[in-house]
Parts: C-alpha cells; structure tokens; sequence
C-alpha cells in the first residue's frame, strides 16, 4: 500500500493520484534510497590495494621459501666416489688413527667423502623405503680454500624427493674428543639464523651418534689441522670414547 502524504489514506501500489483526496502522491519519497556501492573514500581505496599487495608478497615468500628448501646447494652435489687405492689409502690411515700409530696422517676431501660414507652406512646406495620420511642417501665432505670444512647430506623424502642439508664449521680436538663448529647451516639454499641451526645440524647429529666407527676415532684424536687441502690428524694414545 502507498500512503497519501496528503490526508494518510492508503492507495493500491501503482496508484499516481489518491483516491480520498486526488492529490498526487509523492512516488520518489516512498522509493527506498539505494547506496551507490561503487564509491569508496579514497583511504578504504588505498588501505585494500595495500593488503592486497602484502598478502602477494607473504605468497611469493612463501613460495620462494619452500622451493629453497628443495633446491639442490649452490655448489652442487658431487660426491667423490674415488677409486680402490683411494679408499684403501683413507682406511689404512683411518686405521692407523684408531691405533694410535704415530701421525699426523693427511686427508683430503675424495678421502673424508669415502670415510664418511662408509661410517654413516651411506655407501650402499639409496635406500628403497617408502613412506613419507626423510631418509639420508649420501654425504659430500669438501675442505674449503678458508679451511673449514663443509658437509652436505643428500636426504630423500618418500624415497623419491631430495632434500640437502649443508654444515660449513671447523672440527677442534680438545678433552681428548672432536667437537664441530658451525658457521653456517643451510636447507636446500636457505640459510638458517642461530635460532633455528640445532634442526639443521639434527640429522648430522643422529648421524654421527650412530657410527661406531665415528665414536671410537674421535677418542684417539690429539690434534687437528687444516693445511694444504688435507685434514691433518694427529692421533694420540687415549681410550677411545
């Protein structure tokens, strides 16, 4: 019903003149009013182009991060494989380490590539589990112009994608043990602040707590250094730990 603004009188919907008084009804005045939704202040504008260039930003980041994560180190993957007479030569030395015979014996990176593998039970090829876990495959030792050492893990998720963990640090002997300084730790090409190093350095920690052979040379060890391209090891006459 329309209501004359006139004399009150109610008339059917569609009516133009009132059937009381004849006056005409006033149509746009009972219109109900429409908002233009198109128009937004100027502040409201620019506040949602700012949100939504924040949220691209936080999506590209996060993107960039995880494929990082996944990426291969910068430096590649390689390692050595070395022939007979290299890891004949690494694990007679190694031997002569565990002994204590009288040292420093000399190390390079294919050597220290051949006996970590062989220590962490990574020389047998990849591992043919399933099931979505990481697994590590095999591990690179290189000795860098610097003198540190850098340890990259090659680690397969669900036995199909790969997965690196890089250490460069310093070995130090002292005790009568070897302890490793990190400098740097990287997944995949993402290099990881202080705060989070201890995940990065998690699956070499397991490593070396596994290996037999690891535990009982790094007990005979008097002295290190780096030199030359080689890690020199002075062995001493201690129970092995």
């Amino acid at each position: 019903m329309i209501p004359c603004q006139q004399c009150g009188a109610d008339n059917m919907l569609g009516a133009i003149f009132c059937r009381s008084c004849g006056g005409k009804l006033d149509l746009d005045g009972i219109r109900p009013k429409t908002v233009n939704q198109g128009h937004r202040p100027a502040f409201a504008r620019t506040a949602g182009a700012i949100w939504s260039l924040v949220v691209i930003v936080l999506l590209l980041a996060a993107v960039g991060l995880l494929v990082g994560l996944f990426l291969p180190p910068s430096q590649g993957f390689q390692p050595a494989a070395g022939d007979d007479a290299a890891k004949a030569q690494a694990e007679q030395q190694a031997a002569g380490v565990r002994l204590g015979n009288r040292g420093p014996f000399g190390f390079d990176s294919v050597q220290l590539t051949l006996l970590a593998n062989a220590a962490f039970n990574l020389d047998k090829g990849p591992s043919s589990a399933g099931g979505f876990v990481l697994r590590p495959e095999k591990i690179a030792v290189d000795i860098l112009a610097s003198g540190y050492l850098r340890l990259t893990l090659k680690s397969t998720v669900a036995g199909q994608l790969p997965m690196y963990g890089t250490v460069v640090g310093t070995l130090e002997a002292a005790n009568g043990g070897v302890t490793f300084r990190p400098v740097a730790v990287r997944l995949g090409r993402i290099t990881l602040p202080d705060s989070l190093r201890d995940l990065g350095l998690q699956r070499f920690a397991i490593l070396a707590k596994d290996s037999k052979e690891l535990q009982e040379v790094r007990g005979r060890v008097a002295a290190l250094d780096v030199r030359e391209g080689r890690l020199w090891v002075t062995p001493g006459h201690g129970t092995a730990r």
